[in-house]
């Protein structure tokens, strides 16, 4: 049981819940009872508070409340049920109990404007999520604006040092290679990269990277994306087949005369998507088209007959390793910025272990 299944029963925000349970102000008093009463029912049991200055290992004085904090930029609470971010969260929570710390959860609409964890000096440190859809040209800014009050740690994205803070995330390049080498190895002649968010940098980094690593192999692999602005694929090469909506592309995939008999989908949620659509068609997965997926997501994949191979990007590891960064940096705030980079595996369907 987790905190998103306390607000998911309760109607609520995973920002709220954590108030409530932290005894924060801002919050109805109904909606306190509220959540309380979810909270009993579902026997939902938080986490002991800290003492923390003890078992963290790190100078007294650095911490100052015993809290952390998640603050999402941009999103909302169904973002936070995505099984992937989930299970980032879930490494966060580890980490956070490890070492006794409250875990405070809160949300930043506007990416201008530093949450009231930050700017009422609630919490010692804090661990960011962004949206894809704020701009990366909006980064530099938030960050700047955020690190005034509390060091901060980026969880997920892209994986570089924008705005000069500490960033844990996946290894994008790492799985696209992983995906070719896959696709490789089941002896496919015409691999082929789909995506439904070619905008997202992540997805681009994917992309370019199974890209890179088919050209190493004098192969020109298709590139499959949906779109409503052409400019949007640019960074995915000469040769890519679009379409405004997800049946219309694979309709087109369906028709292409070298149709791929290879197909890395960039992340499970579309995968899950794309089956159904393919089987519409005629399309056998598995043994017409052979498909890798990404993000191991258990949630996902069980529903997919057959189950196709998928990358784990290492989430949970992810999210506790954002913990062990953000306590470094809280008792050392004036280092240089580090990026850590999780590297991804290959999880087979159980049939071919």
């Amino acid at each position: 049981m987790s905190i998103v299944d306390v607000a998911k029963a309760a109607g609520v925000s995973t920002a709220t819940v954590s108030r409530v349970m932290n005894g924060l102000p801002g919050v109805r008093a109904e909606t306190v009872a509220q959540v309380r009463a979810v909270m009993v029912e579902l026997n939902y049991t938080r986490m002991r508070t800290r003492s923390a200055r003890k078992r963290t290992g790190i100078r007294t004085a650095a911490l100052k409340t015993g809290n952390i904090a998640v603050i999402t930029i941009g999103l909302g609470q169904p973002w936070l049920m995505r099984p992937v971010i989930a299970s980032v969260l879930g490494g966060i929570q580890r980490g956070a109990n490890s070492h006794e710390l409250r875990l405070i959860l809160g949300e930043m609409s506007d990416a201008a404007k530093p949450s009231p964890l930050l700017v009422d000096r609630q919490i010692d440190g804090a661990i960011v999520f962004l949206s894809s859809y704020v701009p990366i040209a909006m980064y530099e800014a938030t960050f700047k604006a955020m690190r005034k009050y509390a060091p901060i740690v980026w969880a997920m994205g892209i994986g570089t040092a924008l705005g000069g803070i500490d960033h844990v995330a996946p290894d994008n390049l790492g799985i696209g290679h992983l995906a070719y080498s896959h696709l490789k190895s089941l002896r496919c002649e015409r691999p082929a990269f789909l995506t439904a968010n070619p905008d997202w940098a992540l997805m681009r980094l994917r992309g370019q990277s199974f890209l890179n690593s088919s050209f190493d192999d004098a192969v020109t692999p298709a590139m499959y994306a949906v779109v409503e602005n052409e400019k949007m694929v640019a960074p995915y090469g000469g040769r890519v087949v679009t379409s405004q909506n997800l049946p219309d592309l694979i309709d087109q995939l369906a028709r292409d005369k070298s149709r791929p008999d290879g197909l890395f989908i960039g992340n499970d949620e579309t995968t899950s998507q794309v089956y159904p659509l393919l089987a519409e068609r005629g399309i056998r997965a598995g043994t017409d088209l052979k498909v890798v997926s990404c993000d191991a997501e258990e949630a996902r994949l069980a529903g997919m007959h057959p189950r196709p191979a998928s990358i784990d990007i290492g989430s949970e590891e992810i999210g506790y390793r954002c913990v062990s960064r953000l306590l470094n940096r809280i008792e050392r705030p004036h280092g240089p910025p580090l990026i850590i980079q999780v590297a991804p595996r290959l999880v087979l369907p159980p049939a071919s272990l």
